[in-house]
């Protein structure tokens, strides 16, 4: 069942995508980007400015993040190590 989320945080999202196998959902937030698990629950938060698109290889074991002016890959396994409390920022 889906919620309505009222939150700040979700307003005018910045790229979503969803693993390949079902696992994950990537949503770009005002915030940086938030990690979902198949329930849409956040597992947790990479925290940075002008996020923006987000994209799974085909295979499911990368994961790309657009930054305004950068990017980030992140490999699959590593996804809940870098998805913390939104402490951790791309360099």
């Amino acid at each position: 069942m889906l919620h309505e989320c009222t939150s700040s945080e979700w307003a005018g999202h910045r790229g979503v995508a969803r693993s390949p196998d079902g696992q994950y959902v990537v949503v770009g937030t005002a915030k940086g980007h938030t990690l979902l698990d198949n329930n849409l629950q956040v597992v947790g938060r990479l925290a940075g400015e002008y996020s923006r698109d987000a994209r799974f290889s085909p295979c499911g074991q990368l994961l790309a993040l657009g930054y305004w002016g950068h990017g980030l890959v992140i490999g699959a396994e590593a996804l809940q190590s870098w998805f913390t409390d939104g402490t951790v920022k791309p360099g």
